[in-house]
């Protein structure tokens, strides 16, 4: 197992484009605020190039596979790739693994072999996870340096749940519910 923010749910009515985009914009500007080691650019896809399979740069596919979202229609499960996204990368710290933030739009539907099946997804919105746990091991600094990376992660969604645009957060570590490291 070890230390993992499970998931985060980031979620928007934008009604525009332009809006989603300001939106991860201002979320990428907290992000250069913070204590983070890296924050990646800002990075727009739209169409085919929102599926993964489709780059070639290695940096980006993660956050690609990560902006689909995972449809269950009975005991079958289907991804949505969306059809428009805004996101960036995070990295809080030696050790730490990357955190994908953004907005995406999603299709109404997606085409499975049971035919065409509704998505339930509107708006724009993003699913994601970031392991932390990495971030204790002695060669990356050690506790000090973990707390500091989930900290400064958990610090980030704060400042997506000030924005609005926070949906939920599941922390293994239960830091964020707490706030007692």
């Amino acid at each position: 197992m070890g230390l993992t923010i499970h998931h985060y749910d980031l979620k928007s009515d934008a009604t525009s484009p332009r809006k989603a985009r300001q939106l991860v914009e201002q979320l990428r500007q907290a992000a250069l605020d913070l204590a983070m080691s890296e924050v990646g650019q800002l990075v727009e896809f739209s169409g085919t190039a929102c599926h993964f399979q489709n780059t070639q740069d290695e940096s980006l596919r993660w956050l690609l596979v990560q902006a689909r979202r995972l449809i269950r229609v009975g005991r079958a499960y289907y991804f949505a790739v969306p059809t428009r996204l805004f996101a960036f990368s995070t990295w809080s710290g030696k050790g730490c693994k990357v955190a994908n933030f953004g907005l995406a739009a999603n299709p109404e539907a997606v085409e499975t072999e049971m035919g065409v099946v509704a998505t339930g997804l509107s708006g724009w919105s993003w699913q994601s996870f970031c392991k932390t746990q990495y971030a204790s091991n002695p060669d990356a600094g050690g506790i000090a340096n973990f707390v500091r990376c989930h900290v400064t992660v958990v610090s980030l969604l704060d400042r997506a749940k000030v924005m609005g645009i926070l949906e939920s957060v599941k922390d293994e570590g239960h830091f964020w519910e707490k706030r007692d490291i």
